[in-house]
């Protein structure tokens, strides 16, 4: 019994936690706060997607602008397709290997999903598990992670009811997004601080030698 009670414990700080930088992510993002946690409340399985999926694109548009630390950037990466592996934002993704590729496949599937939603209007009020039943195995395996898939080799308990599922791949991509970001911003201020130096440097050893002249 303590096991399970430390088990939870630990359980329950982890949710807190990834909930936090979420909060943060938000806040960068100037969306209300909460706004990923409504999600869990939302009734429909059309608004559900849709929301979830914009705040993927803002979040990864917001990742990549940071990372090239270029605000003028940020236009042209909003405009980009979420998912195009030729030219979207996910080939950036993929490129600079800034996520895994099982997040990317995640995003690429929650795209796929979208795309169902809102290129045919007729099916505003189709059920999620009946879009995610008919997704090919490589696409369904990128919303269960692996210690989902226990006993439910086919995977039933995800098609029957995908949005715990979804939600919960959620929560553990978008903290992660928001952490590489900060990782990205830290990085190029260290640089630009070692540049800075370097510089300071080379004027003071110019100016000394100049004296010594």
């Amino acid at each position: 019994m303590a096991n399970d009670s430390s088990k939870s414990e630990n359980i329950e700080s982890l949710i807190k936690g990834l909930n936090d930088i979420i909060a943060d992510l938000e806040q960068d993002l100037a969306i209300p706060a909460g706004f990923f946690a409504s999600l869990r409340q939302e009734p429909s399985d059309w608004a559900f997607i849709i929301k979830l999926h914009a705040l993927f694109e803002a979040a990864v548009t917001h990742l990549l602008v940071h990372y090239f630390g270029k605000e003028q950037l940020e236009p042209i990466f909003t405009n980009l397709q979420m998912s195009d592996v030729r030219i979207g934002k996910v080939a950036f993704l993929n490129k600079l290997e800034l996520l895994e590729k099982e997040e990317i496949a995640f995003i690429r599937t929650l795209s796929e999903i979208r795309n169902q939603y809102t290129h045919m209007i007729r099916n505003v009020n189709l059920p999620l598990s009946d879009i995610v039943t008919n997704l090919p195995k490589d696409r369904l395996q990128s919303i269960v992670r692996s210690y989902y898939s226990a006993g439910d080799p086919e995977n039933m308990k995800v098609k029957s009811n995908p949005r715990p599922y979804i939600f919960t791949a959620a929560l553990m991509i978008l903290p992660n997004i928001y952490i590489i970001k900060k990782d990205a911003i830290a990085k190029r201020d260290q640089t630009e601080r070692q540049c800075q130096v370097g510089k300071d440097f080379e004027d003071e050893f110019i100016e000394t030698v100049e004296t010594e002249e």
